[in-house]
């Protein structure tokens, strides 16, 4: 597609206003200068000038595939694929209020995001052709990083020193001073998801089982298994109660007393479904937040008992990911692969109130 043309001639002569792929045109009967465009590639496009030019107009609504997001110090990043033109890498320096789209490495779909925990401004990427590092917030990249020996990236965990978890096909690696080490976990299977809770544990997640680190990945044990036959989303250990683990399972949400040696299935407000991901709070002990359905559920009584997180909230959107950035314990954040990144507000005693969902990009990109 060549974008949006205009003609000022009755057609005999063309200019373009912008490349974006352009579906459908509306114009405000109240004032003839200001006309609205859906594009399949950045969104909604306003013009405030009879169509000369043309700007973004996503504020609270946007239409992305998302892959990934990441977060450290004020810093959050949120990626999208298969969008050439207007995708990309996108950084937030105020904790999600305002956007700005940065230079994602040239001729890359980023699937995986992680940014230090002591160093806002290193930034990991990976995508099919290996892994990529910037130091200076994602503005520029250092050339790609070959994979591990275990094949392509399938998740990220970033740990303080410049170190770096990887989940592959052939196990666990940990990145470091520009080398990759072979991770020993107690049984030998593709790592699929990476999990870090507030406390500093760590969580890996295969297709038939998971393990627990309490030192910063250098030892795993094996966690026990809730059900036969069940897919891990996600396993969150309580900061201030580490044996208290939460899992985010194909059979439901599990709760485990023991360090998630063992199980029990969590009744209490929720269905025996699919629950597709779960966090603690990082300063209130016993709170957490789970997604299943759709809906984000909410618990003070470390997972025996839970509620839905409000009666609003997207329709039918299936968050990804729960996460909350350090230094904001009052606003939880998710990843809607779809919608893009949203938040809601809780205050610090724990109470929840109206929620406030947000995604909002800036900038000329």
């Amino acid at each position: 597609s060549a974008g949006l043309l205009r003609s000022r001639d009755r057609g005999a002569a063309w200019t373009t206003v912008t490349p974006q792929v352009v579906r459908s045109i509306a114009f405000d009967p109240a004032h003839p200068e200001k006309i609205f465009l859906a594009s399949s590639t950045a969104g909604l496009l306003i013009s405030r000038d009879g169509g000369r030019t043309v700007a973004e107009f996503n504020t609270g609504f946007v239409n992305r595939n998302f892959t990934a997001v990441a977060a450290a110090g004020p810093a959050l990043y949120a990626a999208s694929v298969y969008e050439p033109g207007s995708g990309g890498i996108f950084r937030s320096l105020n904790r999600g209020l305002r956007w700005e789209r940065v230079a994602g490495p040239p001729g890359e779909n980023i699937l995986h995001l992680a940014a230090a925990p002591d160093d806002p401004k290193l930034l990991f990427a990976a995508g099919y052709r290996g892994l990529f590092r910037s130091t200076d917030g994602g503005n520029t990249w250092a050339k790609p990083i070959a994979a591990p020996e275990g094949g392509s990236i399938k998740a990220l965990a970033p740990l303080a020193g410049a170190r770096l978890l990887a989940g592959t096909a052939g196990g666990l690696f940990a990145f470091s001073r520009n080398a990759w080490t072979a991770v020993a976990l107690p049984a030998r299977a593709a790592v699929d998801e990476l999990q870090t809770s507030p406390g500093g544990a760590l969580a890996a997640l295969t297709a038939t089982g998971a393990f627990r680190s309490l030192d910063g990945g250098r030892s795993w044990a094996a966690c026990g298994q809730p059900a036969p036959e069940t897919v891990w989303y996600g396993l969150a250990f309580d900061s201030a109660r580490d044996r208290i683990a939460l899992a985010a399972t194909s059979r439901g949400l599990y709760r485990s007393a023991d360090g998630c040696a063992s199980w029990s299935l969590v009744r209490g407000g929720l269905a025996p479904a699919t629950a597709t991901a779960v966090v603690f709070h990082p300063e209130h002990p016993n709170e957490a937040f789970t997604a299943q359905s759709g809906r984000v559920f909410h618990t003070t009584d470390g997972g025996l008992t839970w509620s839905p997180l409000s009666a609003g909230g997207p329709a039918d959107a299936y968050p990804d990911s729960l996460f909350f950035l350090p230094g904001a314990p009052e606003r939880l954040f998710a990843l809607f692969p779809r919608r893009g990144v949203l938040s809601h507000s809780v205050d610090r005693s724990g109470v929840i109130l109206p929620a406030r969902f947000q995604f909002t990009f800036t900038g000329d990109y």
